[in-house]
């Protein structure tokens, strides 16, 4: 799906947090899609993401969640936007990630980060 933004954006960071789990699954690679639209080349696109640990399971109460994914499902899907040849690469962040999940240890927080530099293919 093309992005409804046409052009590449300026940002530094494009960060959602508590969002894409409230995302209802058919639209997830559309919004996706259109968050990358949006950072420079050399930009942190980073994300908190409600996770489950049984794949398509609510364990909370939240009935929002409406894309309950384990970690490692969220992973590959957004490492799945390597596959299209839009214009960019995401590199994973592990620093990034260590870096929030420390600073949010003991939150429950803590274990849902996901962080990847945005490179520019051209």
């Amino acid at each position: 799906v093309e992005p409804l933004l046409k052009d590449r954006g300026g940002f530094d960071i494009v960060c959602s947090w508590e969002f894409l789990e409230h995302v209802p699954h058919e639209n997830l690679c559309d919004v996706v899609n259109n968050m990358l639209a949006l950072p420079k080349d050399g930009a942190l696109f980073v994300h908190r993401i409600g996770t489950t640990t049984i794949e398509g399971v609510r364990l909370d109460s939240d009935h929002t969640h409406v894309s309950n994914h384990t970690y490692g499902w969220w992973e590959n899907f957004l490492q799945s936007f390597n596959d299209f040849d839009w214009g960019f690469t995401l590199t994973p962040a592990p620093e990034v990630v260590e870096a929030l999940d420390k600073e949010f240890k003991g939150r429950d927080w803590s274990g849902r980060f996901f962080a990847y530099w945005v490179s520019s293919r051209y």
